[in-house]
């Protein structure tokens, strides 16, 4: 059985580029647009920093190639399976990336 995968970022790593967000619209309608990611980079105004969400349905990259990962030069992007989760939520430079309305 295939095991769900989560998404978690790191502020201190995001550049604030939205290539993931243009890999995912890619392969989602296969046009660079970000109005049709799944995946969404928003400026915090308080702390200076990037925050990345996700929209609430399923990622359509296969397990191990998401586009925004590959695309991510400055690793701010990792998808996890379940059994990593506890070990990602300990580590202080990643976060869970929250899910959008």
């Amino acid at each position: 059985m295939k095991s769900k995968r989560h998404i978690f970022f790191s502020p201190q790593a995001c550049t604030g580029c939205c290539l993931c967000e243009l890999s995912c619209s890619q392969i989602i309608s296969r046009e660079y647009n970000p109005d049709r990611a799944l995946i969404r980079v928003l400026a915090h105004p308080d702390l200076g920093s990037y925050i990345l969400g996700l929209y609430n349905k399923t990622c359509l990259c296969k397990d191990g190639f998401e586009a925004c990962t590959e695309l991510c030069s400055a690793d701010a992007i990792r998808f996890v399976d379940e059994t990593n989760v506890p070990k990602m939520l300990k580590d202080p430079h990643w976060f869970a990336a929250p899910l959008l309305d």
